[in-house]
């Protein structure tokens, strides 16, 4: 039997927001440590460098996959070199993981060459508890709320009382 659940986070602000949705499917993002960066060749055109360079800012220490840290080396972000699964070379992306030496991954493979690593790399990251993002809108989304997570989730509240008009039960006439 399979199960589904669906989590939100509201607040007036989107990264608290994302936090509390984080929070709520029972992942705590981390608010440093070490970032693993592995994306496919598709996403290398988009906003990775600047992702890179926000996690940077936020003190995250950067590991990448040899294709990844070239890309990113080539356009000024300084990043580790971690080997792949598949590579044959020690310690890989597991095995630092397993060592605690990673907080965050982000990994957005794609084709059948990346599903062996990618498989490892998943599973891995549910076991030992390490936030695994797999899109880069995630993981601007992750930016913010790492950010804001800094700053504290300091709002709690129930939908009901965040929006008190769509819940105010109607007075029913009473029965006799």
């Amino acid at each position: 039997m399979k199960s589904t659940v669906e989590v939100m986070g509201s607040s007036q602000g989107f990264g608290e927001a994302y936090t509390k949705a984080m929070l709520g499917a029972g992942v705590r993002l981390p608010l440093g440590g070490t970032a693993f960066i592995s994306v496919n060749d598709n996403d290398k055109r988009g906003l990775v460098v600047q992702l890179a360079r926000d996690f940077s800012n936020l003190g995250f220490k950067l590991i990448a996959t040899a294709g990844t840290r070239e890309f990113l080396m080539r356009h000024g972000v300084d990043v580790g070199l971690v080997w792949k699964v598949h590579e044959l070379e020690r310690p890989n992306i597991v095995d630092r993981m397993i060592n605690g030496e990673v907080t965050l991954v982000i990994n957005t493979p794609y084709g059948k060459s990346a599903y062996h690593d990618d498989t490892y790399i998943r599973r891995n990251a549910l076991q030992l508890g390490i936030p695994c993002i797999t899109t880069l809108s995630a993981a601007a989304a992750c930016v913010e709320g790492i950010r804001a997570g800094r700053d504290g989730v300091s709002t709690f509240a129930a939908l009901q009382e965040q929006h008190p008009e769509l819940f105010k039960r109607e007075s029913s006439p009473a029965r006799s």
